[in-house]
């Protein structure tokens, strides 16, 4: 499996002064942040809310996008930016990873 070699790397970004993460299971509809499709109830997703730079933001990602960033972009990313990621580095043109069989 390739790896992205232009990860965003620790110290090249403001980290979280304060973050949470956590797996939730979905009660209403929400859209993901790095594919853009949208969570339907019932299915798990990541909840992270955070302060970055002074400002706080909350991102919610599916499941699949969360198992292809950590397989492809092990050293880090920026969120909402995981199709951009995969292209510059692996030309990967990422739309829905569950259309693609990517994750489960």
């Amino acid at each position: 499996m390739n790896t992205c070699d232009c990860s965003i790397y620790p110290d090249d970004f403001e980290h979280a002064s304060v973050s949470t993460t956590s797996t939730c299971t979905a009660r209403k509809q929400h859209t993901c942040c790095e594919c853009g499709l949208t969570i339907e109830p019932r299915e798990q997703y990541e909840h992270v809310k955070g302060c970055w730079d002074g400002q706080w933001s909350t991102h919610k990602t599916c499941s699949p996008c969360v198992e292809i960033r950590t397989k492809y972009c092990p050293c880090g990313w920026l969120y909402g930016e995981l199709r951009e990621t995969l292209w510059e580095c692996l030309g990967i043109d990422y739309v829905d990873g569950r259309e693609a069989g990517w994750a489960t």
